[in-house]
């Protein structure tokens, strides 16, 4: 892991499990690829939701530091040293990160860092070199924290995306234990896109390659966002305020800084806008479907510029966190279960709740969204909270 997050620091980019500094003038107009401010970036940072099952938000809370990483001392490490050990992130307009872990265990993790640099052609340099390090180096053999790793190093195919792309997977082990990492980097112009996953046993490939398709998607959609747009932040916030009243079924509401208003019901009302259609359906294709708890956020655009609507994450009693996932994914899956019941009645709603899915919202306009629960009763529900203009704000159970 050590080893993964120094290659992902490659062309100056440096990693603080945060932001760094950013630049750029508010309101200045840009295209895909042009640099990109720590808020606009932070709209490209992913969520449970546009993962495989299983994956949840990292609760662990420490920056990372400073690692005590020897590559040694073969041609292999030298090259590595000589490419990514002199950081210079002089060029790094701005950076942000999000981590996840798969399962409860969470023993492998994956970890997404978005960066733009003032310097494209350094960035593009950086890329190559490191190419020609992973073609020219088959095996490396180092210390981490004083364990003897060994691990073999090759290319790996993972989506082609921007101006650039390239994968890599390495194996080893450590002690007795299996391990194995992949990283995937796609770069945009000023700007690059980095996925890392791994651990003990297996790298989740089929993760990797799902959260780099996802996350370029949204950096090709960044420069719509307004440069001063503010930072989301990494994680919903670790425990409620002593003055709310939280928990359980029923109606929330919330109000972000510039005035949008929040209202959350759970579960949807019957009377919202295709909910008793989709919960019908669901219930018809049964399985893992059966027990989908429909969720119903309304936003009241007050404010004077446009809002979007990020998400909505909820915490249960033993602190698990769930990102409610777009129902229009979700009947994506109710394709592969009941391909018929999906011909038949799945993909009109599914056509519908696209129609009219929640994006950016016009201001003093208003909207709603349906959105999934899975794997969480309401009854253990204890925080809410809505990504709303680019903050999260936690909902007060009215």
């Amino acid at each position: 892991m050590v080893l993964a997050v120094t290659l992902t620091a490659c062309g100056g980019s440096s990693s603080d499990g945060g932001t760094t500094t950013e630049s750029g003038a508010a309101g200045q107009e840009s295209s895909p690829g042009d640099v990109l401010t720590a808020g606009q970036l932070s709209t490209v940072l992913l969520s449970p939701a546009d993962l495989p099952e299983g994956y949840v938000l990292s609760s662990s809370t420490d920056d990372e530091e400073e690692d005590d990483t020897d590559f040694g001392t073969s041609e292999c490490a030298a090259a590595l040293e000589a490419g990514i050990g002199d950081d210079d992130d002089s060029d790094v307009v701005a950076e942000v990160e999000r981590s996840f872990d798969a399962g409860e265990e969470a023993i492998s993790s994956l970890s997404q860092s978005v960066s733009s640099n003032e310097d494209e052609d350094a960035l593009a340099d950086a890329l190559d070199e490191l190419k020609g390090i992973i073609d020219d180096c088959d095996e490396l053999t180092f210390s981490a924290d004083g364990v003897p790793v060994t691990l073999s190093i090759s290319t790996l195919d993972v989506p082609e995306h921007g101006d650039d792309t390239l994968g890599i997977r390495m194996r080893g082990q450590v002690s007795a234990f299996p391990i194995e990492f992949a990283l995937g980097f796609n770069r945009l112009g000023h700007n690059m896109h980095s996925v890392f996953v791994g651990g003990l046993g297996e790298a989740d490939v089929p993760a990797l390659r799902a959260a780099m398709d996802a996350g370029f998607e949204k950096l090709e959609k960044a420069h719509l966002v307004a440069k001063d747009a503010p930072v989301a932040s990494e994680t919903p916030a670790d425990s409620p305020s002593s003055s709310l009243n939280t928990g359980g079924p029923g109606a929330y509401s919330g109000t972000t800084e510039d005035g949008v208003e929040i209202a959350l019901a759970l579960p949807a009302p019957a009377t919202a806008p295709l909910a008793s259609d989709v919960a019908a359906y669901l219930q018809a294709v049964g399985g893992p479907f059966a027990d989908v708890t429909l969720v119903q956020v309304e936003l009241t655009n007050n404010s004077t510029e446009e809002t979007y609507l990020g998400g909505v994450t909820v915490v249960g009693k033993d602190g698990t966190q769930v990102e409610l996932e777009d129902l229009v994914g979700l009947l994506n899956e109710t394709d592969d279960v009941d391909p018929d019941a999906y011909s038949a009645t799945g993909g009109d709603l599914n056509m519908q709740l696209s129609d009219a899915q929640l994006g950016d919202l016009k201001p003093r306009a208003k909207g709603s969204q349906l959105f999934a629960l899975r794997s969480m009763a309401p009854e253990d529900v204890v925080d809410v909270y809505v990504s709303a203009s680019y903050t999260d704000v936690q909902l007060a159970l009215d």
